[in-house]
Parts: C-alpha cells; sequence; structure tokens
C-alpha cells in the first residue's frame, strides 16, 4: 500500500505542494498509525506560510518603509538594519511584489516613474535595480505584477493611454517597456488579475466604469471581452475579486454604496442586489480567503463594515459584528497567511491598522499599539512571505 504525503511549501502568493510517497505495505500497524497522525518520513509537521515583512510606500514623505511582521501577535515594527524608510521619487502610491519574492516595485505618482528593487530575504532589505526608476504614463496609480511573473502593469490615472506595460527580466527583475495598453475607460486606478492570469480588471474613476481585458501570456498585450467598459458607479476605487473570479466587487468614493457583479468568461453582470448602499466614501474593499465574507474601508465614516456572502449569488448580509473603527480606511488587505487584515489609511498621519480576523465569524479584533502611525499618508501594502515548519 502507498501513502502520499502533502506538504505546503510558500511562495509570494500562493501555496506549492510537493509529494513524498512511502511504502508501507510490510507494516499494516504502521499504516493505520501513519494514516491516524501523518508522521509518516517526519511529516506530521506541518508547513505553513506566514507574513514576515510588510512594505509600504507614503505619498507625501517620499519614501518606503520596510516594516516587521509578528504573525503570532499581529505586532508590526520598523525593521531595524534594514536601511527603513527608503527614499523614493515623488508621491510613492503603489506597490506590487514579483510571484518569486525577489523583486519589488513601486509606483510614484509624481515623478511618473515605476521604481524596482532586489529584496534581501534574510532582512527585507531594498536595492535598486539597473536602471531603475523607469518611465510611465501620467500619474501612475496601482500596480501588479502578471501571475505569470512575466509582465507589470502600471494603472496610469492621469488618463491617455490607460496601462503602461513592462516585460520582467526574471535573472534581473529589469522592466523593458512595451507597448502602452488600454484598459478601456478614463483615469485607471485599481488593477485586479483572475487566479489564473488570463483577465486583467481595471477600474476608471472619471468615465465610471470597469475595463475587463483578456491578457496575452507571451505578450502581455491586452485585448478588450465584448461588452467592455462595464457601467459602474462615480469614482470608483480598489477592486476585490472571491477567490474563485465568479464575483467582483466595486466600491464607490462618490457615490458611497458599492456594486457586485457575476463574471462570465469576463463579462461583468450586476447581481445580488447591486448597488447596496453605504456611507462614507466607500473606498477600500477585500474578500477574505475563504471567499465567505467581504469588507469596505469607509473613508470618512472611519470604518471597516464586514458582510457574509452568499457563494452561490454573491449576495452580502451585514454581520452581526461590527463596524470596527479604522482611522479613514482607503485599502484593505488580508496578509498571505489569512489570519489579518489591514486597513491603510492615506489621509494624513493616521497610519495602519492590523485585525486580527475570526474566520468562524468575521469579526475584527485589532491587535496590539493598531493602528500604526510611521508616516505621512501611507496608501497600499506588499507582503513578503516565509514558509514556517510547525
Amino acid at each position: 500500500m502507498l501513502l502520499a504525503l502533502f506538504i505546503a511549501v510558500g511562495s509570494a502568493s500562493c501555496l506549492q505542494f510537493e509529494s513524498s510517497v512511502t511504502d508501507i505495505t510490510d507494516s499494516p500497524g504502521l499504516a493505520l498509525f501513519a494514516l491516524l497522525s501523518g508522521s509518516v518520513n517526519g511529516a506530521g509537521t506541518n508547513s505553513v506560510v506566514r507574513t514576515k515583512y510588510v512594505y509600504i510606500p507614503f505619498r507625501n514623505e517620499d519614501t518606503l518603509r520596510i516594516l516587521e511582521f509578528n504573525a503570532d501577535t499581529g505586532a508590526l515594527v520598523e525593521t531595524a538594519g534594514a536601511g527603513s524608510p527608503v527614499a523614493t521619487g515623488i508621491e510613492p502610491i503603489g506597490v506590487c511584489l514579483h510571484p518569486t519574492q525577489q523583486y519589488l516595485y513601486i509606483t510614484q505618482r509624481g515623478s511618473n516613474s515605476v521604481a524596482g528593487y532586489s529584496i534581501d530575504a534574510s532582512t527585507g532589505a531594498l536595492t535598486a535595480l539597473a536602471g531603475s526608476p523607469y518611465a510611465a504614463g501620467t500619474q501612475p496609480w496601482d500596480c501588479e505584477v502578471h501571475p505569470n511573473g512575466n509582465f507589470l502593469y502600471a494603472a496610469n490615472f492621469g488618463g491617455g493611454a490607460n496601462l503602461s506595460l513592462y516585460t520582467i527580466d526574471p535573472a534581473t527583475g529589469v522592466l523593458t517597456a512595451g507597448a502602452a495598453q488600454t484598459s478601456g475607460g478614463n483615469s485607471a486606478q485599481s488593477i485586479a488579475f483572475s487566479s489564473d492570469g488570463s483577465l486583467l480588471f481595471a477600474s476608471h474613476t472619471i468615465s465610471t466604469d470597469v475595463g475587463v481585458n483578456t491578457v496575452n501570456p507571451t505578450t502581455g498585450a491586452l485585448t478588450a471581452v465584448g461588452g467592455s467598459p462595464f457601467a459602474s458607479s462615480n469614482f470608483n476605487r480598489q477592486l476585490a475579486l472571491t477567490p474563485t473570479g465568479n464575483f467582483l466587487y466595486v466600491p464607490s468614493r462618490n457615490d458611497s454604496n458599492f456594486r457586485i457583479y457575476s463574471v462570465a468568461a469576463g463579462v461583468l453582470s450586476e447581481t445580488g442586489g447591486s448597488p447596496i448602499a453605504s456611507s462614507g466614501q466607500v473606498q477600500g474593499a477585500v474578500v477574505s480567503p475563504d471567499g465567505n465574507f467581504f469588507y469596505t474601508g469607509q473613508q470618512t465614516a472611519a470604518v471597516v463594515t464586514g458582510y457574509s456572502l452568499d457563494q452561490g449569488t454573491g449576495a452580502p448580509t451585514a454581520l452581526g459584528v461590527g463596524p470596527f473603527a479604522a482611522s479613514s480606511p482607503q485599502t484593505l488587505y488580508f496578509e498571505p497567511g489569512g489570519s489579518y487584515l489591514f486597513a491603510i489609511s492615506s489621509v494624513g498621519a493616521s497610519g495602519v491598522a492590523v485585525f486580527q480576523w475570526d474566520s468562524s465569524t468575521g469579526g475584527l479584533t485589532p491587535g496590539p499599539s493598531s493602528p500604526h502611525t510611521f508616516g505621512n499618508s501611507p496608501h497600499q501594502a506588499a507582503f513578503f512571505t516565509e514558509t514556517v515548519t510547525q
């Protein structure tokens, strides 16, 4: 009899699996024990992905800070000895991590550029890549690296060609600009990929719509799906996809609501009672790792509001707990370990709120010393992980 054991190994944004096969046919007793305890070949231990470093650009002080995260307690401190804060170009806003975790990129809105860095995995320290910074379009905002690691896209809020496209040298991380791409609307701000990288979604704040494009995996070129862009609310912001990719949630700052779309081959259709009225300038949006909960960040209401989700229809139901106090939250993230929600405020020095997440109720509990104030006007966050054997 053969028993296959699977051990999780962490990467930048997902879990990979390696298999180990042991022949225990000569010992039925050992086979039963192994099945009950998972201890064949020492495999009773678990390997888990935990967040180690958090990278956050601070727009009004032109810096990028390197923060060390304690996944056991939720504590967040500036990393000693890693050279934090790192001086950047003018108005750094977006930040994105390469799937290999070797490279980090930031958009610099005031400099119309993208800066790239290599990462020292032992300290979190950053070293500028050759040729960095790289020219972008007007006022680049969000950036995302394609899941295959070959391309980077920067959303240009200033209009014109909506997205800057770059190829990434896997050996060096260096960016080479490709042909500018259009995401189908005016003033692209937030970008999201389907899990397989076949679709790119972009929110457009001025044209009040969402563009959906197929991605050529060889060239990175975008092609609009039929019907794109799709009408949305006024000044829509951070996009949130369910883990299955079946539903997309789009918050609106000016209309104080969020819209829900079903996604079928990239075509968006409003569903689930959309739009859902809220309050206080809805800006941030994130779906929990299990797909059971959805959260919004409301800037002027200064709260994070949670909903349970019907995974069949995408419809939200307000939680029986909360809302949860957070100073002017604009972007929301679940760190890759899946235990904490980060709420980032870009208004003044309000800082970074860290909440421990209750996966059974959806409730949020502030971590130690949260919210944290490290600098002026943080905006987005990227998370570097490590694999720990327990």
